[in-house]
């Protein structure tokens, strides 16, 4: 019986010896990384900062990029009916037309004006 426990024992005491063999092991890694990442840390500061201002440049873009977007598709029906009007300006602005043609393009000036304004 005393010879079971002491096998018990002297396993358990190799598996302890095993464990803290590795722990310390691990250990001397991690100081190692440690040390390797404090050199690197002035690096790594100025990589973030980097990054952090390209981050914020393209959100500016693309916020940028956006708002054109909204103005071109806010100009766009304005463009159109202006190209819209000019066409039938030249349509009629032959023979008979030519008063009803001169009208129509004062309303189209104003218009233009006036859209311009509420932007």
């Amino acid at each position: 019986m005393f010879l079971y426990i002491a096998i018990v024992f002297i396993a358990e005491l190799i598996i302890a010896g095993t464990i803290v063999f590795h722990i310390i092991k691990l250990d001397k890694k991690v100081t190692e990384l440690n040390n390797t990442v404090i050199e690197q840390m002035p690096a790594i500061k100025t990589a973030m900062k980097d990054i952090s201002s390209s981050v914020d440049k393209t959100a500016k873009t693309v916020a940028e990029g956006i708002g054109f977007i909204k103005r071109k598709q806010c100009e766009f029906p304005v463009k159109a009916l202006q190209h819209i009007l000019t066409f039938a300006v030249f349509l009629f602005g032959r023979g008979r037309y030519k008063k009803a043609a001169a009208i129509l393009e004062l309303v189209s000036a104003i218009a233009l004006q006036i859209r311009k304004c509420s932007f």
